[in-house]
């Protein structure tokens, strides 16, 4: 699932990167791929130019790779302070 919303993300970056776009359009469209895809999102740091309309992206391998050693695992908490049999 990650994947994929990574995957979908990074090429609607680099799509909006070729496009001419105002800034203001380009910030929509950010700001919308952010709402599309929140948990790869946070796996890509993106830099927007404060006067022209264009940005930079790089993916966070340290970030991805914390993500993935976590992938699958999961806590499980209880109020039980003993077990019955």
């Amino acid at each position: 699932m990650r994947r994929q919303q990574l995957k979908k993300l990074w090429n609607r970056l680099h799509e909006l990167q070729t496009r001419k776009l105002r800034r203001e359009e380009l910030l929509m469209k950010l700001g919308a791929a952010r709402r599309q895809a929140p948990s790869a999102w946070r796996l890509v740091e993106v830099e927007v130019d404060k006067t022209r309309p264009m940005f930079t992206y790089r993916l966070k391998k340290d970030k991805l790779r914390q993500v993935r050693r976590r992938e699958g695992r999961y806590l499980l908490r209880s109020n039980l302070t003993y077990i019955t049999e």
